[in-house]
């Protein structure tokens, strides 16, 4: 043990000391400072589409009342003038607007709808078609009446009082999660910006571990590693560097996190390094993997991002996929930190596996106990 705190100390010293670690740190922190921000703006209020609405000095308000009733979550409706709207629209501080005419309600009246409304346009307008379709429904809405009694008065019925039902919306979407819970695009929205940064937190320091995993490998190799061989075991001798590793991506890592403010994510780390970290240290402990490492590490990090539900859930569309994309560490560390205890101990299960595996690999390299033979020998120990 005492070697072991002595080794990590002295890894952690040099590791420090070396700028690819600061360089990794602040690249993520960047990373996690532009996408909180993105993610900030698209919770504004200001993200509405913006429609100007300028109403005639008398008259109308049956209009705004149906456009009203139409709002969304993507579309607001504003109350203004016609210098305004003019004005708002050609700065694209306002998407589109519309300005009625004086007479509105007496061509309403008599279902005189031909150009009845101005739909003042701007070099940055998107969402016109949408709002066109809009106030042609609450016209429509409001002309009913009018054009019902001129039909039946063409076809010789008079004084017929007519009673119309309210036209509903002919389209209401509403989003729900698996378990039946209610969702909002903005919440949908912030949900998957979190995973997504989560998620390449996570590779990131993936990718940190397994280019451990290699350099732990080559290490072996060396005279010095050989010497040290001679007093210790591989385990004793790759856990101190393997361990300085991990403590310096979950360090970076949970700084990153705990800046954007996901504090799920940045505890979700533990379980999910030493899952990672496990399975690095058998990788590093099988030598025959030495040539084929380089090719190995992008390979797994790419099948990670893929298979994982960073972006997409690959699982759903594949269901013969589903297995495998269930049990990867970084599909279950996204839903550790979330709040899922299950995913956290599977984490830990993957975690015990790589570890015992490793131990397996070395006690087969190492004949169980080789230190303690040196001594019997009267070898250095």
């Amino acid at each position: 043990m005492t070697y072991l705190l002595t080794a990590l100390k002295i890894t952690l010293k040099t590791q420090l000391r070396r700028r690819r670690f600061w360089l990794v740190a602040l690249t993520m922190l960047l990373a996690a400072e532009g996408t909180c921000w993105l993610l900030r703006t698209q919770e504004q209020p200001s993200a509405l589409v913006e429609v100007g609405v300028a109403l005639p000095a008398k008259g109308g308000e049956s209009f705004w009342n149906g456009l009203v009733a139409r709002d969304s979550a993507l579309v607001r409706f504003i109350r203004t003038d016609a210098d305004a709207v003019r004005k708002n629209v050609s700065t694209s501080r306002w998407d589109c607007g519309l300005i009625l005419p004086d007479d509105f309600d007496e061509r309403l009246a008599e279902a005189r709808l031909e150009d009845m409304i101005c739909l003042v346009t701007g070099p940055g307008s998107t969402v016109y078609p949408l709002v066109r379709e809009t106030v042609s429904a609450v016209v429509m809405e409001l002309a009913t009446p009018v054009l019902a009694k001129e039909y039946l008065r063409e076809n010789g019925i008079d004084d017929v009082e007519i009673q119309l039902e309210p036209m509903a919306r002919q389209v209401d979407i509403t989003m729900v999660t698996l378990d039946g819970r209610p969702i909002n695009a903005p919440a949908l929205a912030a949900k998957s910006g979190s995973r997504l940064l989560c998620g390449c937190v996570a590779l990131i320091l993936l990718l940190w571990i397994l280019v451990t995993a290699m350099n732990l490998n080559l290490w072996m190799e060396t005279s010095w590693f050989r010497r040290l061989r001679l007093c210790r075991g591989r385990l004793c001798l790759l856990l101190p560097r393997l361990l300085a590793a991990l403590l310096i991506a979950l360090a970076a890592g949970g700084l990153v996190l705990l800046t954007a403010g996901k504090v799920g994510g940045a505890l979700a780390l533990l379980p999910y390094l030493a899952a990672v970290g496990g399975w690095a240290l058998l990788l590093a402990e099988i030598r025959s993997l030495q040539p084929i490492m380089p090719a190995m590490i992008p390979l797994l990090t790419a099948a990670a991002f893929v298979l994982s539900p960073v972006v997409l859930d690959v699982g759903r569309l594949f269901p013969a996929l589903a297995p495998l994309t269930k049990w990867l560490p970084l599909t279950l560390y996204l839903k550790a930190g979330e709040g899922s205890i299950a995913a956290a101990v599977g984490l830990l299960a993957i975690a015990a596996a790589g570890a015992a595996g490793a131990w397996l690999v070395a006690a087969a390299e190492d004949g169980f106990a080789p230190h303690k033979k040196t001594k019997q020998s009267g070898e250095i120990a």
